[in-house]
């Protein structure tokens, strides 16, 4: 069955599955990126005292397996996209929703507790089904603490070497772009294109680097514009006090979310970005100017004309 799992992700396009370790395949969908979404709309109901302790218990599964998905996808750019946005996170919590220093310490409790269940999903996962497991909770820690502290991977060091050749590419049309579909040619350890070609020689149009893409695409006025759009939203978002507290909440700390993650991960030029953004647009509430319409008068001052029907006559043996 997994054989047939990878061919159908792979031939589609929608992620990857590595093989780690002799029993281990990190697990990463470019459609994780919605999860993390849900789990910044769904954190702050903790907080709310109109939900019920049954409803607290739901909120607590949903990010537990929140929790599993993010953890297993083993994507360093979503983890530092979520500790920036999770800043925000917590101080727009304390200053819109205003919680008591008790509820705040046991939504972040709870916050913390579906984290550790989410990793114990993803053990007894290795675990099952016994006797037959082939992996361990060991190996699973040992690859995590590998991932976050490793920067000499094929994955990093690939990025490294994009980049120098990324700054030729926009010195060479830093004001209008070189368009869409631009290439650039540069030296990869990706041993699935060092399958192809041996020196790692490798061009391609799509790069990690998510800002610079824009830039050697669009020109200075593509990022420009998207952080201009950025300043706009979080400022629409901002002042309309019509919005409930938790979900300007979540939507402001999912576009910083989005923001930071593409500098290592192109997502504001991926459906899956742009599709928060215009997800967002239906929250912000519409401010439009105050026309004067001028009507002619017959609008204005309508004239009732009296209309007075026409009975036919009757029928008579005359009029026949």
């Amino acid at each position: 069955m997994l054989s047939a799992v990878y061919k159908f992700i792979r031939d589609t396009r929608t992620g990857e599955l590595t093989k780690m370790t002799s029993s281990l395949f990190r697990i990463f969908l470019q459609a994780q990126f919605s999860v993390v979404i849900m789990a910044f709309l769904s954190a702050p109901w903790l907080v709310l005292k109109e939900i019920s302790r049954r409803a607290r218990w739901g909120i607590w599964l949903v990010l537990s397996f929140i929790a599993a998905t993010l953890l297993i996808s083993l994507s360093r750019s979503f983890w530092v996209g979520i500790i920036a946005a999770g800043v925000i996170f917590i101080g727009l919590v304390l200053k819109l929703l205003k919680p008591k220093s008790k509820d705040f310490l046991k939504a972040g409790g709870i916050s913390v507790g579906a984290g550790i269940f989410g990793a114990i999903i993803l053990v007894l996962i290795i675990l099952f089904p016994l006797p037959y497991r082939t992996g361990s909770a060991g190996e699973l820690s040992n690859l995590f603490s590998e991932r976050a502290g490793d920067t000499s991977d094929v994955a990093v060091s690939s990025r490294w070497n994009l980049l120098p050749e990324m700054w030729k590419e926009i010195a060479a049309a830093p004001l209008l772009g070189s368009g869409f579909g631009e290439e650039v040619t540069f030296k990869t350890d990706d041993p699935r294109a060092r399958e192809i070609y041996p020196d790692g020689t490798w061009t391609t149009y799509s790069f990690e680097w998510g800002w610079l893409d824009l830039w050697l695409k669009m020109g200075v006025l593509g990022p420009l514009a998207f952080l201009w759009l950025f300043v706009t939203l979080i400022r629409l978002l901002w002042i309309d006090k019509n919005r409930p507290a938790w979900l300007t909440t979540g939507l402001v700390a999912s576009i910083v979310m989005l923001y930071v993650t593409h500098v290592f991960s192109p997502y504001l030029n991926h459906p899956l970005g742009l599709g928060l953004l215009l997800f967002v647009l239906p929250f912000i509430e519409a401010r439009s100017t105050k026309i004067p319409i001028h009507l002619p008068s017959s609008f204005t001052n309508p004239v009732q004309k009296q209309i007075t029907p026409t009975i036919p006559a009757p029928i008579t043996k005359q009029n026949v």
